[in-house]
Parts: structure tokens; sequence; C-alpha cells
């Protein structure tokens, strides 16, 4: 039997904090890595035309501008890169 070691386990609700925002990078970068290539992970994409890929290219700019450059030109760069890391590190979690 596999036993359990119960410090790492009494830690996990912590650890998940600081693991999670690079799930949620790699999400970002697997979607771009996707498009450039046109295939992710276990499946190709044959049907995706040009405009297809430019509405999501075009929805992906629309949200780092939403989470970033908005508040960037509101709040100045430190503000929006606390806030980007901020909405980041919790988007996943909760």
């Amino acid at each position: 039997m596999y036993q359990i070691k119960l410090g790492m386990l009494r830690l996990s609700g912590f650890l998940q904090w600081g693991a999670y925002p690079f799930l949620q990078l790699a999400f970002q970068l697997g979607d771009w890595q996707g498009l450039l290539e046109n295939q992710t992970k276990g499946t190709t994409l044959h049907g995706a035309n040009a405009f297809e890929k430019a509405t999501v290219v075009l929805g992906k700019l629309v949200h780092y501008s939403i989470i970033a450059v908005i508040p960037a030109m509101l709040h100045g760069w430190p503000a929006a890169a606390l806030g980007s890391a901020a909405y980041m590190a919790t988007q996943v979690t909760l």
C-alpha cells in the first residue's frame, strides 16, 4: 500500500495557490502554440479557416487588453501588473 505523507497533505491547500497560476499560464501558452502549429495535443485543427483563427486571436487580444492594457492606461503599469497577476492566480482556483 502507498503511504500518504500527512505533512504534505496538510499543506496541499496552500500549495495549490502557488501551483495553479502556472496551469492558467500553460493554458494560455498552449492556446497560442495550437494556433501556430495548427494542432493541439490529441487533435488537429483541420476545419479551422483563417477567419475562425483570426476571431480567436482577436478574442484573446480583447481579453488581454481588459486584464492588462486598460487598467495600465487608467492606473499605471505597476497596478495593472499586480491586478493581472492576482487575476491569473485566482482564475483557476475559485
